[in-house]
């Protein structure tokens, strides 16, 4: 079975909560909702979700404020920003601390659900991207102490010399 997309919601509104809630589940999410900031950090500090859905004004913090915690616990998180109140320094002060995006309410669910695809399939994106980065790490660390070695092989013809030579090379490239 294949794990769910994940869903953190952080809004005080527990109205919007609980349709917000309903509406992402439908579409098949693994949702989790909060009322505060720091429930939010709880949550966060407990499991990795791939999406927060975070409401600029809280109770207890300011929601840009609980975007840069959210992104120092988890920098892989796609954050998406809302208010009932927008205004161009909230957007641009989102933005600039990571938010994937910054969307207004009232919210049309299409844009919603439009706006969380893009953000998994970015996501997805870098995540591939770094495991294939280690992968070629790795290939270039194999193929640095081949050519070691063989550099070390092709200065000698003592037998005994080769192999010490090859292994030393071996030993060095590899840490052992």
């Amino acid at each position: 079975m294949e794990a769910k997309d994940s869903i953190l919601v952080v809004d005080d509104d527990l109205d919007f909560l609980g349709i917000i809630k309903r509406i992402l589940e439908n579409k098949g999410y693994e949702v989790a909702t909060v009322p505060s900031a720091g429930e939010a950090i709880s949550r966060l500090r407990e499991r990795f979700y791939n999406i927060a859905i975070l409401d600029i004004s809280l109770p207890d913090a300011d929601g840009t404020e609980l975007l840069a915690s959210l992104i120092e616990i988890h920098p892989d998180i796609i954050a998406i920003m809302l208010t009932g109140h927008s205004s161009v320094m909230n957007a641009v002060q989102s933005l600039n601390r990571g938010a994937f995006a910054y969307l207004e309410k009232p919210l049309d669910p299409e844009n919603l659900l439009s706006v969380i695809k893009r953000g998994l399939e970015k996501q997805r994106l870098v995540l591939e991207n770094r495991l294939l980065m280690e992968e070629l790490e790795r290939y270039n660390r194999i193929t640095n102490t081949l050519l070691s070695v063989s550099q070390a092989v092709s200065q000698s013809l003592d037998l005994q010399k080769i192999i010490d030579s090859g292994l030393e090379q071996v030993a060095r490239c590899t840490g052992i």
